[in-house]
């Protein structure tokens, strides 16, 4: 994954940054360009959205000691039972013993007595902040009236372990909670204003008057799983899921909400990479934590995060296509694979220590996972009888091989899926997300026909050479999206 190359990177190439310097020297002066569109106070407040793995975890009974976000000398290490049980989800009716504490916007190492810490999501807010958005994580916050500007960029946090739909509606409830934050700090700089008597604060205040009699609404920056939550939320709203396992209508009604969704290397039709982190484990970087399977196999989120088995994605030693319906928990039982693996018999029982069957739990949350995550897919797969009303923007990249595809072998009467990286099983992405994914691209694994084939209607798309976090700290990317957030106001 590019997690663990920008991790990878930090560790052994420190050196990297002083080479970087030179590279920008020739690159545009965004600050300079977009200086005066800067100015503009009279435009959409901007909710930055993260991706799995996105936000700070940590111990609900000792926020001090962190559960996901720092290995540092207080984080719970996940091969332990306690930081095993403390990183996953309940199977059993426990409470959870992690909480999001916050965005990501860098990863602290601790390392041969060292801390090295790496750039997330600091390089889009200071993106954003070069157009004159301050956020709440960055910003100095011994500044002036920091909290007046109805501008701001707002960061949105959330547990990325949870159900996508149940992090939508806490997207909505948060949109919600910053209009009114936004309203009354906006009414409060108009008095302030008002109360100057100088004819330019009074036109600025008739300005913004202006701007909240008509009802401004949130330009969303989502990147990766981010985009699906923020995508399910201006299909659907808060609205769950029918319980009936219908396929639910799309409304727009997140477009009450939302102005512009700028969607960043969003898996929209899966990644492979879920499907081989459940039946695998994962480890960031070499010499950090392993989190096996079983770990990973209680997150609703994983699950959603896989492919299409409809885009013929197994194949076998020959690169034919083998049927197999990895959405199906018995395949998972049959064949052995994630937190059915008698390998990790061990964390299966540190999860629910006090369950005679622990195993039993484990299979029926299993279960409930994979329906969950098909009827997501059907849902975010939908047509819409309408295209969306509000305009959706792709940055995405297609310059490096990714993974999409796995090889099925045979062992013992089990299906085992292998992920070699050969010309069979690798297409066109950022490492991470194939490019067909992240434009939704339903030709993949069908005859070929010309013209993209997606139930998103894109209003631009734009490829960048880069990897899936690398995305984030372009510095074309930040020049376009600043376009589109600054000059593009007609839309």
């Amino acid at each position: 994954m590019s997690h663990r190359l920008v991790l990878w990177l930090a560790l052994v190439a420190v050196s990297v940054a002083s080479s970087c310097g030179s590279a920008r020297d020739s690159l545009p002066d965004i600050a300079g360009i977009y200086r005066d569109a800067a100015r503009n106070e009279v435009r959409n407040p901007v909710v930055v959205v993260h991706g799995i793995l996105g936000a700070r975890l940590a111990d609900s009974k000792d926020p001090k000691r962190t559960v996901w976000g720092a290995f540092t000398n207080e984080w719970l290490d996940p091969a332990t039972p306690e930081g095993a049980h403390a990183v996953a989800l309940p199977i059993d009716s426990s409470p959870e013993d992690a909480v999001a504490t916050g965005p990501l916007e860098r990863l602290d190492l601790s390392l041969l007595f060292q801390v090295f810490s790496v750039k997330i999501y600091e390089n889009i807010i200071r993106t954003l902040g070069a157009g004159g958005y301050s956020d709440q994580v960055l910003a100095d916050r011994s500044a002036p009236e920091y909290d007046s500007d109805h501008y701001t960029c707002h960061s949105f946090f959330y547990d990325w372990r949870q159900d996508n739909v149940r992090s939508a509606q806490a997207f909505g409830e948060y949109l919600e909670g910053t209009r009114e934050r936004i309203t009354s700090n906006a009414q409060a700089r108009i008095r302030r204003l008002r109360a100057s008597g100088t004819v330019a604060d009074q036109l600025l205040a008739n300005e913004i008057q202006a701007w909240l009699d008509e009802g401004f609404k949130f330009d969303v920056v989502a990147h990766s799983m981010g985009g699906l939550l923020a995508r399910y939320y201006l299909r659907y709203g808060d609205a769950d899921l029918p319980a009936d396992g219908s396929e639910p209508e799309v409304t727009w009604a997140g477009a009450e909400q939302i102005g512009r969704l700028v969607m960043v290397a969003t898996p929209n039709l899966g990644s492979m990479d879920a499907l081989r982190q459940l039946t695998s484990g994962f480890q960031p970087a070499p010499l950090l934590p392993f989190y096996d399977q079983a770990v990973l196999g209680t997150m609703p989120s994983i699950y959603q995060l896989l492919p299409r088995v409809r885009h013929n994605l197994t194949i076998d030693a020959n690169g034919d296509p083998v049927a197999v319906d990895f959405m199906d928990v018995d395949v998972w039982e049959r064949n052995q694979w994630g937190i059915f693996d008698p390998a990790v018999d061990e964390t299966v029982r540190s999860l629910a220590p006090n369950a005679p069957n622990a195993r039993e739990l484990a299979r029926q949350h299993i279960a409930g996972c994979l329906d969950r995550a098909r009827q997501f897919h059907r849902a975010m797969d939908k047509r819409p009888q309408r295209p969306s009303p509000v305009p959706i923007y792709l940055f995405a990249a297609d310059s490096n091989p990714t993974l999409a595809r796995t090889v099925i072998e045979e062992d013992g009467g089990r299906l085992v899926p292998t992920f070699p990286q050969t010309e069979a099983t690798i297409l066109p992405g950022d490492l991470t997300v194939a490019r067909y994914s992240t434009l939704g691209d339903e030709r993949e694994g069908n005859d070929y026909r010309p013209g993209l084939d997606s139930s998103i209607k894109w209003s631009n798309v734009t490829f960048l050479s880069d990897d899936h976090i690398g995305l984030t700290m372009n510095p074309h990317f930040a020049n376009n999206i600043l376009f589109i957030m600054l000059e593009d106001l007609d839309l």
